[in-house]
């Protein structure tokens, strides 16, 4: 709470002169720390998963929002990354990186151990909502770039969804788990766009417009909304519409870089990352959907 009352005038001051706009209350719920990545919010609401540089080497941090109590999950001597949590909140998915192997982190015991058996390395796991399945990117040494995969756990079976000529990245679940979204860089136009497939790896949808980037897409526990980041010129815009981007808006500006948001559950509340690269300072910000201020 010490940070908080430096950084958040900071943000009100941003606010004032122009640069950062929105019409929605945001809080700071941790600021300055360093090289920060994913981020997900736990099944109940009430606990955030990241990774960052805190101590130096890249690890897992959990914090719970009712305490603003943050603790240090893992100490791998290589680091860890890219986290989220199994439905039955109990246990987290992540990246070792000295091998990029899939890892499980339990909670209540703090006992790590690998997922998957398997010759592929990892990035960026997702559960789907039942827990069976795990969709991630990965890389094998066949392969140019990496690709969607899923793995079901009921019948050891990997899955290899995509075949890009592009790095496919960020996989999301849609809330029935019938739907993927995913990230890769259109070489043609040449941006980052955000694909949707069936979990089986058929075609579905695109979702970029000319000339804007678009990434970071996550879902809202209803299946047609959708909160996802865009950069148009210097900005950074955060973004909701439906899923067939209907009633589009623009919740935030900004010319800091916005990353990974994720929705609180049962909430209007969406949580994100924003950093100046210059500055290397990383934000975890709390936007409320149901609160509008004025300056």
């Amino acid at each position: 709470m010490k940070t908080f009352f430096t950084v958040a005038l900071s943000l009100i001051s941003l606010f004032l002169f122009g640069q950062v706009t929105t019409k929605y209350r945001v809080d700071t719920l941790i600021a300055g720390l360093y090289e920060t990545g994913a981020i997900a919010v736990s099944p109940d609401g009430k606990q955030l998963v990241f990774d960052s540089k805190i101590g130096g080497t890249r690890q897992l941090f959990l914090y719970t929002f009712e305490t603003d109590e943050l603790k240090q999950l893992t100490n791998e001597p290589n680091g860890s990354e890219q986290a989220c949590f199994h439905p039955n909140g109990k246990e987290l998915a992540f990246v070792r990186i000295s091998d990029r192997k899939l890892c499980c982190y339990k909670l209540e015991t703090s006992k790590i151990s690998e997922l998957l058996d398997r010759d592929v390395q990892a990035w960026m796991p997702q559960y789907n909502v039942a827990g069976n399945l795990l969709a991630f990117s990965g890389m094998k040494q066949h392969m140019d770039a990496i690709q969607i995969f899923t793995y079901d756990f009921k019948y050891d079976n990997l899955n290899h969804l995509t075949d890009q000529p592009t790095h496919c990245l960020y996989p999301q679940w849609s809330p029935s788990s019938e739907l993927l979204s995913y990230v890769y860089y259109d070489q043609n136009t040449k941006t980052w766009c955000t694909t949707l497939i069936n979990w089986y790896g058929k075609h579905y949808d695109d979702l970029h417009e000319t000339f804007k980037n678009t990434y970071d897409l996550n879902w809202s526990l209803s299946d047609y909304k959708i909160i996802y980041v865009e950069t148009e010129k210097a900005d950074c815009n955060l973004v909701i519409s439906r899923k067939d981007r209907s009633n589009r808006e623009v919740l935030l500006r900004s010319p800091f870089t916005v990353k990974t948001p994720c929705w609180i559950p049962e909430s209007n509340q969406i949580v994100f990352v924003t950093s100046d690269l210059a500055k290397n300072h990383y934000n975890i910000l709390r936007i409320d959907l149901e609160e509008e201020i004025n300056f």
